[in-house]
C-alpha cells in the first residue's frame, strides 16, 4: 500500500508543479498585455472604463483576455485528466502486483482498456463528471477577471493596482485548480485499487477492503469513525456519523467528504494461511511461482504500460 500511496503522491506533486508553471505563465502574459493598453490608453497613469468603451477597446479586450484564460484552464484540464488516468493505472497495476505476489501465482491481469480508463476518470462520484467540473471552473475565472477589469476600470486605478486585482484572481483560480487535481488523484488512486481488487476476487481471492485514515487533527470525524472497518470488496463502507456511503475513501459521493480526503483503503486477504491454498482456487497458471520479483520487471513480462487517454 506504501509503494502504492507513493507513486500516487509522486504525479500528484508533480502535476501541481505543472499547474503553478502554468499560472505563471497566463499571468505574465495578461500583465503585459494589461501593460501595453495603460501605455497606449492611459492618462496620467490613469485608465477608465469611458476611455477603453471607445471603438471596441473593452470588447476586444475581453475577448483577448478570455482567449488567455481558456488556454490556460485547457492546458489545466489536459494536466488533470493525465493525471487521473495515470494514477488509476499505476494503483490498478500496483496492487495487482501485490496480490500475485503474496498468492505467488498470477491472476490474469493484462493492460487496461482505454475505454475503462477513461470511464474511471470521468466517473461522475459527487455529482459531476470531471469534465464538467473543470468546465464550470473555466467560466468561473473568466467571469471573475472580467468582473475585476471592469472595476478597476470604473474605479480608474492605475496599472499595479489592476495588476494586483487580476493576480488575486489567478491565484484563487490556482488553488481551486490544486484541489481538483488531488482530489481527482485520490479517487483514482483508490478507484483503481477496488477494480483490482475486484478482479482478483473474481479469480477466487477472499478479500476485505479496510478503511485506512490519516488521524490527525485535520481528520474528519466521520472519517475517524471508519479507520479499521473491513467491508466485503464489493460492499460500499457507510459512515456511522454521516450516513455517507461509498465504494472507498474520497468515493463517497458527498464533496464535503471527498474533497481533500486523505483515507487511503487496504486490500485485505482473509486468510493469510500458506498461499497454495489461493493458487489452487480459479486462479490462472497455478504454480506459477512470482517469488521477488521486481514491479518494473513485472509489468514489462505483462506488456503493461501507462497509456495515454
Amino acid at each position: 500500500m506504501k509503494d502504492i500511496d507513493k507513486a500516487a503522491e509522486a504525479l500528484i506533486r508533480n502535476t501541481e508543479k505543472n499547474l503553478v508553471k502554468n499560472y505563471k505563465k497566463a499571468l505574465a502574459d495578461i500583465r503585459a498585455r494589461m501593460a501595453l493598453i495603460y501605455e497606449k490608453y492611459a492618462v496620467d497613469g490613469t485608465l477608465t472604463y469611458a476611455e477603453m468603451a471607445k471603438y471596441n477597446r473593452y470588447i476586444n479586450l475581453n475577448k483577448a483576455i478570455e482567449g488567455e484564460l481558456k488556454k490556460l484552464t485547457g492546458q489545466n484540464a489536459k494536466a488533470i485528466k493525465t493525471l487521473a488516468g495515470s494514477v488509476y493505472q499505476e494503483s490498478y497495476y500496483r496492487q495487482a502486483f501485490a496480490f500475485e505476489r503474496m498468492v505467488q501465482a498470477k491472476l490474469g491481469y493484462g493492460l487496461l482498456n482505454p475505454e475503462t480508463i477513461k470511464a474511471a476518470v470521468q466517473n461522475p462520484i459527487s455529482g459531476l463528471t470531471l469534465n464538467q467540473t473543470l468546465a464550470k471552473n473555466r467560466d468561473a475565472i473568466i467571469l471573475k477577471v472580467r468582473q475585476e477589469i471592469t472595476q478597476g476600470l470604473i474605479k480608474g486605478e492605475h496599472y499595479s493596482k489592476m495588476a494586483k486585482r487580476i493576480k488575486g484572481s489567478l491565484d484563487g483560480d490556482a488553488t481551486k485548480a490544486m484541489r481538483v487535481a488531488r482530489t481527482e488523484g485520490h479517487r483514482c488512486q483508490i478507484q483503481g485499487q477496488l477494480e483490482s481488487g475486484k478482479h482478483a476476487a473474481d479469480k477466487g481471492l477472499a478479500i476485505w477492503k479496510v478503511w485506512e485514515a490519516t488521524l490527525d487533527d485535520r481528520t474528519r470525524d466521520s472519517h475517524a469513525s471508519l479507520d479499521q472497518v473491513k467491508v466485503e470488496v464489493e460492499e460500499d463502507f457507510t459512515s456511522p456519523l454521516t450516513g455517507a456511503t461509498g465504494p472507498g475513501p474520497g468515493m463517497m459521493g458527498d464533496p464535503a467528504e471527498d474533497i481533500h480526503c486523505r483515507c487511503t483503503a487496504r486490500m485485505e486477504l482473509k486468510d493469510h494461511q500458506p498461499v497454495k491454498r489461493y493458487a489452487r482456487a480459479n486462479v490462472e497458471e497455478r504454480g506459477q511461482v512470482i517469488g521477488h520479483t521486481k514491479y518494473e520487471d513485472w509489468t514489462k513480462a505483462k506488456g503493461l504500460k501507462i497509456q495515454k487517454v
